[in-house]
């Protein structure tokens, strides 16, 4: 039992212990209060989003951009966790306004510029407000542009048939993983318009149901592309376009246009067209089903067509007024209202056609020339190759022919005969 005074001494005990338990615990609430964090600004220092896994990613995924090192680039973020509407550290939101600052902050950095545009499931469309998107960047002194998709989707980029998609007026400039889709206008190039004599490379893209709506420039419904440059189309899909000529694709006079693993589908016009003086090399793709010629080259022009398809096509597959070269290729089911339904080889003595190791069979001209018909003057050479089940004769050359089975031929400037069967020469 505890007496009063025992108590009296046990209360004290346990007083004196809290007040001594007290003072250090005081103190460290000191010492804890003296270490204060300092928060440096930022504001003039770039943070980006874009790591160098994302970066990788990006040259894995669009390699015929043949992008360098991560460090070779100004990173600009479209779409972005870090997303600014005043493009704080080169972040801007995920709209027509959002991507237009991203290229007005391209046009002003001295550095080459990538355009880094985020995409979702959910969140994969920029609708423009009714004027086009313009780019104009002098190369030599402020570098290159590059717009990419980084995202499970492609960005697409719908002008909603009030405008032109993008122009492009000066400037290198490369776009990757993009769906160009629903311009018009009045002039050439409704989906791209490039009216520089530099670079534009268009890989892993769709470009669709682009219109030009006047009958006096009508040129490029797809893509228009200046005098004098190159332009290099990639793993890419021309599809539903309209232009007179070129309804998918037209490359101006002089210039280089390259054309790889594409589809070239349902165009009204042309599905290719290239210009006086210009070149075309076209390479393991297809172009079907469109409204005019499949490929079409104006005067003094040089194609080459090289393991691709070139099929269903309304006025002919392939139009060339200068030299063409068609090697381990197939045309087939092609059909023109006039002369050669495969080929129409003219210009004269500028005109210049070899097939090798190819196939031309099935396809259609009302007049001559179902599978072939070239001038007069021009040169032919037939090598390795299958001429067989056109209408209207397999080839015509000058005063005509007609061959319905198979040719294997290596003899230029020779003036066929008609026969309804022709064999080795």
């Amino acid at each position: 039992m505890i007496n009063n005074g025992s108590l009296t001494s046990i209360i004290s005990a346990f007083f004196k212990t809290i007040t001594e338990e007290k003072e250090p615990r005081k103190d460290l609430r000191k010492r804890q209060r003296s270490r204060v964090c300092r928060i440096e600004q930022l504001e003039e220092r770039e943070l980006l989003s874009v790591s160098t896994g994302d970066f990788d990613a990006i040259k894995s995924q669009y390699e015929d951009l043949n992008l360098g090192n991560f460090a070779d680039y100004n990173i600009i973020e479209v779409g972005g966790a870090g997303d600014q509407a005043g493009g704080v550290n080169n972040n801007f939101d995920f709209t027509d306004a959002g991507i237009r600052a991203a290229i007005a902050r391209a046009e002003q950095t001295t550095d080459n510029d990538l355009i880094v545009v985020r995409t979702t499931s959910a969140q994969n469309k920029i609708t423009l407000g009714g004027t086009q998107l313009e780019i104009s960047i002098n190369s030599i002194s402020y570098g290159s542009v590059t717009i990419v998709s980084l995202g499970s989707e492609n960005l697409t980029i719908d002008a909603n048939k009030q405008s032109r998609v993008l122009s492009v007026s000066h400037g290198t400039v490369a776009l990757g993983g993009l769906t160009v889709t629903r311009g018009q206008a009045s002039g050439s190039g409704a989906g791209i318009y490039y009216g520089a004599n530099d670079t534009l490379t268009v890989t892993n893209c769709t470009i669709s149901e682009n219109n030009i709506t006047s009958s006096s420039s009508n040129y490029g419904g797809g893509i228009y592309y200046g005098t004098s440059g190159t332009l290099t189309v990639t793993n890419s899909t021309i599809i539903g376009n309209t232009a007179m000529v070129g309804g998918g694709i037209y490359s101006s006079n002089f210039s280089k246009l390259t054309v790889i693993n594409s589809t070239i589908f349902k165009n009204s016009g042309d599905g290719v067209g290239c210009g006086d003086s210009g070149t075309l090399t076209m390479t393991g793709s297809m172009v079907s089903e469109n409204s005019r010629y499949g490929v079409y080259g104006g005067t003094s022009s040089t194609l080459t067509v090289m393991d691709s398809t070139i099929s269903g096509n309304n006025t002919g597959g392939i139009y060339s007024n200068g030299s063409l070269t068609v090697m381990n290729s197939t045309l087939f089911g092609n059909t023109f209202g006039g002369y050669g339904g495969g080929i129409y080889s003219g210009g004269g003595i500028y005109s210049t056609l070899t097939i090798i190791n190819s196939t031309i069979s099935g396809n259609t001209a009302y007049w001559n020339g179902g599978g072939i018909y070239i001038h007069s003057d021009g040169t032919l050479t037939v090598s390795n190759s299958t001429i067989s089940g056109n209408i209207s004769g397999g080839i015509f050359s000058g005063s005509g022919g007609t061959f319905n089975k198979s040719l294997f031929a290596s003899s230029p400037n020779r003036r066929l005969k008609p026969k309804s069967v022709y064999g080795l020469i």
